[in-house]
């Protein structure tokens, strides 16, 4: 009676545990769906905003990717308006494939012969030819801006050896450029000086030409915006092609650009990196 009433016991505690495990499985299971169904991202469908977001950060982070843009949709205006006007019109493909381009480019062929429709679509693609080359012409106009002001800020590259460089800015290189203008005066030589500062560049072609008393073709002076500390701000003054190289210090109290964050006992050290990064992109060069 005893080992009947312990099996029974034990069956009864297997088919509990196994009916707990059940619920316990199927609990779990609930509150996953439950968070995914609340916390999930992924839309039915694209909103039109969502829809235009994902296109400006497409066009924002790959910029050549207008130009593809805009030769699909001439293809597509192409050949989509052809082959429309092949069957409304009845003419061979070349033929058809021809009138649409003449549409399209603003060539003036004979269409008063064509049927209504046909006269339908070479409007249509007259409308359509204005907004495509609006787009081209803002295309061409962006990219003019674009590098006016990369021009402006001084963040083009210098193409230049055998030149000086002057890395660094303080009030002592108004005083070292008319040094070199008095001696490329005095050899009747021609001289030319790439400076790279962290300022704007319309400051530091102010200070420049300040620092002139009479204006000369024997040096020329050329400014880029960047950190002299920099090898990759470095390339934009050619600094591993240059016959010499001058790093400016800068110290608390010169009045430089390094005036407000860095103390004097850190000037060297900055002297010290830009060194250092200059020799890395002469070796790397």
């Amino acid at each position: 009676i005893r080992n009947q009433l312990k099996d029974k016991a034990e069956s009864l505690k297997r088919a509990l545990n196994k009916r707990a495990l059940q619920q316990r499985v199927l609990l779990m299971k609930t509150k996953s769906s439950n968070n995914t169904s609340k916390y999930s991202t992924t839309p039915a469908f694209i909103s039109v905003p969502e829809l235009q977001y994902r296109l400006e950060s497409l066009l924002i982070s790959h910029p050549g990717i207008k130009t593809g843009l805009l030769m699909a949709a001439l293809l597509l205006l192409v050949f989509g308006g052809g082959s429309l006007y092949q069957k409304v019109t009845g003419f061979s493909s070349g033929v058809a494939l021809w009138r649409t381009w003449c549409a399209v480019s603003g060539a003036e062929p004979d269409f008063s012969e064509d049927p209504w429709q046909g006269k339908a679509l070479v409007i249509f693609m007259t409308i359509m030819q204005t907004f495509f080359f609006a787009f081209v012409l803002s295309l061409v106009e962006t990219g003019i801006a674009g590098k006016l002001d990369e021009l402006k800020a001084g963040r083009t590259p210098v193409f230049e050896s055998r030149h000086e460089v002057i890395l660094g800015w303080n009030p002592s290189l108004p005083r070292v450029l008319r040094q070199m203008k008095l001696s490329t005066d005095s050899n009747n030589e021609r001289r030319t000086v790439a400076i790279l500062a962290p300022m704007e560049k319309e400051d530091m072609d102010r200070t420049v030409s300040e620092a002139f008393e009479s204006s000369g073709r024997g040096l020329h002076v050329i400014c880029r915006s960047g950190d002299p500390s920099d090898p990759d701000d470095q390339k934009l003054v050619s600094a591993a092609k240059a016959s010499r190289v001058l790093v400016l210090s800068s110290k608390r109290g010169q009045g430089s650009i390094y005036d407000s964050h860095v103390p004097s006992q850190l000037a060297d050290n900055l002297v010290f990196k830009t060194a250092l990064a200059l020799k890395s992109r002469s070796a790397g060069d």
